[in-house]
């Protein structure tokens, strides 16, 4: 009896586990318009109420608002210039109350 139950156990505990790993969102992406010859860093200030919460524009020094105010830790940039786009991985800086102040990353 005792096999059995430990075997039930662990079945349960394997299938919770996958069950996790199943669950897991994808990467989120926010699509940044760049000018088309753009390289530098992009500051993106959140959480601006009359901004868009994505396709948002840079300016030439890579400055932009949304009114994203919460994002997920693997937050991605697609950043488009021109007929180009490349993903690049967005750093997220976030109040202690998990507000998000500012998305920045980088383009080479």
């Amino acid at each position: 009896m005792r096999a059995s139950h430990l075997r039930n156990t662990l079945l349960a505990v394997f299938s919770l586990f996958l069950f996790s790993c199943a669950a897991k969102r994808a990467p989120e992406r926010i699509t940044v318009i760049a000018p088309e010859t753009f390289t530098g860093k992009i500051k993106i200030t959140a959480c601006e109420p009359q901004a868009p919460p994505d396709n948002i524009v840079i300016d030439l020094s890579g400055n932009g608002k949304t009114s994203v105010c919460s994002a997920s830790p693997d937050l991605k940039l697609l950043v488009i210039r021109g007929e180009q786009s490349i993903e690049v991985p967005a750093k997220v800086a976030k109040t202690g109350d998990d507000f998000v102040v500012s998305i920045t990353g980088e383009v080479r």
